[in-house]
């Protein structure tokens, strides 16, 4: 009996673990969302060339977060901001 509540607790422990890991492979924005690690590099990397003014590529990686997380508002708004400078105004709406 002390063997099956052993296996009993083994089993939650991993399961809980997993759960842990999953969650902590994504962030959360201040509205709730949650986003992969990976996206938010790729975020952050456009947000780095849209400062130094490299419009081109901080597009291409806003449109690359959109591809894999339709959800990503921040990336639809740097996108936007990317079209404005290039003074690109049809593609904005």
């Amino acid at each position: 009996m002390g063997l099956h509540n052993y296996h009993k607790s083994a089993i939650f422990i991993l399961f809980i673990a997993s759960i842990v890991f999953q969650c902590n492979a994504y962030t959360q924005d201040p509205c709730g969302s949650y986003h992969s690690k990976k996206t938010d590099k790729l975020y952050d990397e456009g947000i780095s060339y849209f400062k130094k003014g490299n419009y081109l590529e901080a597009g291409q990686l806003m449109k690359s977060v959109i591809n894999s997380e339709s959800g990503y508002v921040d990336a639809y708004y740097v996108l936007g901001l990317v079209n404005f400078k290039k003074a690109d105004r049809k593609s904005i709406v």
